[in-house]
């Protein structure tokens, strides 16, 4: 071996032993995703992940990361809107508004997974099945809260009967209250 293969065979080696080290078996066995340094340009559209199973790192490009952000604060502003048109002390605002996020979260992860779930037959960011959106609306409707029954995949009236939902004591008609307690 000439002394130059050798400098590079040490390099490489310290730099593979230096990498370990920071990784530190901090993500072990875990199958995460780390941010890491990147030669990209410092765009808040461009992410990079690092798969520590697969050990190569790739570039994602978010474009719709602002839009994404707009959109859930407008469902934190109509989270909190409903929650307190539905409550009536600060402490059950407050319950309804982790309840609401909660089930945001699971259920759609706060409208970024659009469509339908369970067979098809839960749509909307907070997953109702058709019998169950048309049977809450139509309490609602009776009550004089709503003028129309409105659709599932209106994201604010989906917030607004999920609202009313939970404080009528309806909140085990979603599965992650339901079946894991979560939620609660």
């Amino acid at each position: 071996m000439t002394r130059d293969n050798k400098i590079t065979l040490f390099a490489i080696s310290w730099l593979l032993m230096l990498f370990t080290i920071m990784l530190g078996g901090r993500y072990g066995a875990y199958n995460q995703s780390i941010s890491i340094i990147s030669p990209l340009p410092n765009d808040p559209n461009w992410v990079v992940y690092l798969p520590v199973q697969s050990g190569r790192a790739y570039a994602k490009e978010t474009p719709d990361s602002q839009s994404e952000t707009k959109e859930v604060d407008q469902v934190s502003q109509w989270v909190s809107q409903y929650a307190d048109k539905f409550t009536n002390t600060p402490t059950q605002e407050s319950k309804m508004k982790y309840q609401l996020h909660c089930l945001l979260y699971f259920e759609s992860k706060h409208t970024a997974a659009k469509g339908c779930g369970d067979n098809s037959k839960a749509c909307g960011a907070l997953q109702y099945h058709e019998p169950t959106w048309y049977g809450f609306r139509e309490i609602m409707f009776k009550r004089g809260l709503i003028k129309t029954i409105g659709d599932r995949m209106n994201v604010e009236q989906a917030i607004e009967t999920t609202s009313w939902a939970i404080s009528d004591g309806r909140i085990m008609s979603w599965g992650p209250a339901a079946n894991s307690g979560k939620c609660l």
